[in-house]
């Protein structure tokens, strides 16, 4: 996956994979989804998919590609997984952080 658009400064992601984008039910609490971040000072920003694991990346650029290591396992052919992203940027809202659009895979199609 690609996530643009970033500061071009080195910059702390965030990579969220969840398994639901209608409930999220992670550490950060039970709510439904689509939830509004805007509460949070994350004007006009969108929790789209649950926060059943995280990933902390770095990107040092503008753009940062990101690999999720999928096991050779024939049991995981057909799962669908969620991912979105949350960026550190100071200057974007009173949170300092925006996040990314959401986008969602199958293993094996």
């Amino acid at each position: 996956m690609q996530i643009a658009n970033l500061p071009h400064v080195a910059t702390v992601v965030v990579g969220v994979v969840g398994f639901s984008t209608t409930m999220n039910n992670g550490p950060l609490g039970t709510y439904p989804l689509p939830a509004s971040l805007s509460s949070l000072g994350m004007t006009g920003c969108t929790q789209y998919v649950a926060d059943d694991a995280t990933f902390f990346l770095l990107a040092l650029t503008g753009t940062l590609n990101w690999s999720i290591a999928i096991p050779a396992n024939a049991g995981l052919v057909g799962l669908v997984f969620n991912v979105q992203a949350a960026v550190f940027d100071p200057a974007a809202n009173p949170f300092g952080a925006t996040v990314t659009n959401a986008g969602s895979a199958s293993i094996g199609y």
